[in-house]
């Protein structure tokens, strides 16, 4: 088909907007475009795929015409989609293509029904780069033989790929691997987009593992942003995956929506991520259930300089946060008004953070580390007062629980609350492991010699019920007010600190009634 300013059509005499040229239109409708209609279709810049014979009724197959405008159109051009239905049974190739622009108006690209996608993507845009991706809008609604994704990105041997900005766009449907999967991608930009997983696939697949072979490189995947998305997956399959080495994920302002007994957020593979940033994010259920979380870190993971700010949870769950392998926060801000467990560590695993903000209006148990056997480091911080900030205190409810500050750690407040308890009956070296509040009745005189299980900087507040217990000054042990022992009276209250560095219980406070 000719173009409107090909030289060899003349004659065309003056035409009103109105006026119905003899071009076909694809799809249902009126047998011919109007004059303003062809000259939206035709006279589009670049390579305009209705040009290459594509229909866009949804019912043709145009995924020849399609793959023949992205041959014609090489590097540094513009592949335009008129409005309309685009049926594929391949995947379209954009592969090692250079500064181009993907331009859909009001067009959808779907893969057709009773063709196999087994292991291939809908579009593949891997060593693409330097490129803009608008209004691209696909909907995968077969769900037998899907596509692996919808849009497929990441390094070939040719190219790195990267550097391209995706704006606009919308990619739902039954996928089997994810809606978005990104191979070993480098600095990509997501503004304004919709991603929607109908299945048990997550909505965006990030790896540095090549599993079909499909782009020839392994490396790190780094720099991925999301701004003002929407994430969701109506099903188990989670909104985001890291597995492999990836670096430097950033989601501002988006709004997650996280499936039946799903985890948003799954850090896993035996690798080491880092530097991922969630920026003012909002997560919603479709279902509410007991095993959602945020973010979940698998036992031979690591996710350090993870930095969480402003984040609303608005699921009702067990956890916010399950950790099983390491994770290092350098920052973590949660808002939830219907959770009582923050935090969740799994035996044997680590949580390092320099500070943690939780807003909760009345809990007891806002941060719970699980039940037995971790390594907590809560310190650094460069503000005073305590890291920990918000209504109650903040219980431990841990067995064998080492918790560690770090040496910096001498801004005012308590950096640890921790469980209350009362003590053993005639307990003269009572365990203090998990607890910050202890309560004291000894039925006959007893005299507390040391307090056992403490951590580096743990604080702890005892409450006399009586006046039938002593605490004993001594050297290694307890280090009171005026170096000499104190039976306490009933009703009284002491506060002491431990020092590992010393081996002493500090004396800081005393309330006589």
């Amino acid at each position: 088909m000719p173009k409107l300013t090909d030289p060899s059509v003349s004659n065309v005499g003056t035409l009103a907007a109105t006026d119905r040229m003899m071009l076909a239109r694809p799809g249902n409708g009126a047998a011919f475009y109007t004059t303003a209609e062809a000259i939206r279709v035709y006279a589009a810049p670049g390579y305009n795929v209705v040009q290459y014979g594509a229909v866009g009724d949804g019912a043709t197959d145009d995924t020849a015409a399609i793959q023949a405008t992205i041959n014609a159109m090489g590097d540094n051009n513009t592949i335009y989609f008129p409005p309309g239905d685009y049926s594929i049974s391949d995947a379209l190739d954009f592969r090692d293509k250079s500064f181009i622009t993907i331009e859909c108006n009001q067009a959808r690209i779907i893969p057709r029904s009773g063709v196999s996608f087994a292991n291939k993507p809908v579009i593949n845009l891997c060593g693409t780069n330097h490129s803009i991706i608008h209004n691209l809008n696909i909907v995968s609604s077969i769900v037998a033989n899907i596509p692996s994704c919808a849009v497929l990105e990441g390094r070939t041997i040719a190219q790195p790929g990267g550097g391209n900005l995706f704006d606009g766009c919308f990619w739902q449907g039954y996928f089997a691997d994810a809606v978005e999967e990104n191979i070993c991608q480098e600095v990509n930009t997501h503004m304004h987009c919709v991603l929607l997983s109908m299945n048990a696939s997550p909505c965006i697949y990030d790896s540095s593992l090549d599993t079909y072979s499909r782009t020839g490189v392994e490396s790190s995947n780094i720099r991925k942003s999301y701004y003002s998305c929407t994430i969701a997956n109506y099903s188990t399959g989670g909104c985001v995956v890291f597995n492999g080495l990836c670096q430097e994920a950033a989601f501002r302002d988006c709004y997650l929506v996280d499936g039946t007994g799903a985890v948003a957020v799954n850090f896993i593979g035996a690798v080491s991520h880092w530097g991922m940033i969630f920026d003012n994010t909002r997560i919603e259920g479709t279902t509410p259930s007991a095993n959602a979380r945020f973010i979940k870190v698998a036992s031979t993971t690591s996710a350090n300089n993870l930095t969480i700010r402003n984040l609303v949870w608005g699921i009702t769950s067990d956890a916010i946060i399950e950790i099983a392998g390491y994770i290092a926060v350098s920052s973590l801000d949660v808002r939830c008004n219907n959770n009582n467990v923050y935090i969740l560590v799994d035996g044997g695993a680590t949580l390092r953070s320099s500070q943690i903000y939780f807003d909760k209006a009345s809990t007891i148990n806002v941060l719970a580390l699980g039940y037995a056997n971790y390594n907590i480091l809560i310190g650094g911080h460069t503000t005073p007062g305590n890291p920990f900030t918000g209504a109650g205190y903040y219980e431990n409810e841990g067995q064998n629980t080492n918790i560690a500050l770090s040496p910096g750690y001498a801004h005012g407040g308590s950096p640890i609350k921790t469980g209350r308890t009362t003590i053993t009956n005639g307990d003269t070296t009572p365990t203090v492991s998990g607890f910050g509040y202890l309560i004291i009745s000894n039925s006959a005189p007893t005299s507390i010699t040391n307090f056992d299980d403490p951590v580096y900087g743990q604080e702890i507040t005892i409450h006399f019920g009586n006046g039938n217990t002593t605490l004993v000054n001594g050297v290694g042990t307890l280090a009171l007010s005026g170096t000499t022992n104190w039976n306490a009276p009933t009703g009284a209250m002491i506060k002491l600190v431990y020092d590992s560095s010393y081996g002493y219980w500090f004396e800081t406070s005393r309330m006589v009634p």
